[in-house]
């Protein structure tokens, strides 16, 4: 019996490592791949998003996943304010992931989650036609979350980011873009993207960009996940499979 439970613990432990391993995407609203990146007028598929609060406020969207998983990372699109930024931390001293499930119709909060991030560029610069620059992309990444979704349900998430300099007068600036417009895939689009307070991470309200005036058309934040299903499912199996196992030692 205690072999038996030995090599139950060791094979929920192997399983649920190889399944970390092996996560992908399970969730993608991803940056436009054109040709409508940052093309003029009503063709233009992507926006960027800045809350212009002072610190006070953060950006942020949701997701919806149908089964249960266990969330290994979450990725979006920052938008330096400088055209010679070659990494976040020029701008950010800090980025901080928040997730909540979305409690609707009652207002929403987010929680911290991580402020241990990856960052790769690209992929384009961002043409602000306001200002006449290219501004720099950077795709940022909180990985090694292990952060548990219940399926069919509504989560929120929003992105706080502590500039390097209190004085520098920009808050973080997130990717957005249009479903129809943007070409990739675009899982879970409503055309709002969330506002939350940076002091407690509760639910400000959302903005549609088009009704809102904000621009001419909708767009939610560009957002990636990636998880595998969660790892309780496969502790279950495992146990079934050894109380087969009890029963057929019993019998002989």
């Amino acid at each position: 019996m205690m072999k038996l439970q030995s090599f139950l613990r060791i094979a929920v432990s192997a399983l649920t490592l190889a399944s970390l391993a092996s996560a992908g995407p399970i969730f993608q609203r991803a940056m436009p791949t054109g040709p409508n990146v940052n093309a003029a007028g009503p063709n233009r598929s992507n926006i960027k998003w800045e809350p212009s609060s002072g610190g006070a406020t953060f950006l942020g969207d949701d997701f919806f996943l149908n089964d249960d998983f266990l969330v290994t990372s979450l990725s979006v699109w920052m938008v330096a304010n400088e055209t010679s930024t070659t990494n976040p931390n020029q701008e950010m001293k800090d980025l901080s992931l928040y997730i909540g499930q979305d409690q609707s119709p009652d207002p929403s909060s987010v929680s911290f989650v991580s402020n241990t991030y990856s960052f790769s560029p690209g992929p384009f610069l961002y043409f602000n036609d306001v200002r006449g620059i290219n501004q720099p992309i950077f795709k940022i990444t909180f990985d090694n979350l292990a952060y548990p979704v219940l399926g069919n349900s509504l989560y929120n998430f929003g992105i706080l980011g502590t500039p390097i300099s209190p004085t520098a007068g920009f808050d973080l600036s997130l990717a957005g873009s249009n479903a129809a417009l943007s070409v990739s895939q675009q899982d879970g689009p409503d055309g709002f993207f969330l506002v939350f307070d940076t002091s407690n991470g509760d639910f400000l309200g959302g903005y549609n960009s088009l009704t809102d005036a904000l621009w001419d058309k909708e767009s939610d934040i560009n957002v990636e996940i990636s998880g595998v299903p969660e790892p309780s499912t496969f502790a279950l199996l495992l146990l079934g499979a050894g109380s087969l196992l009890i029963v057929r030692r019993r019998q002989r």
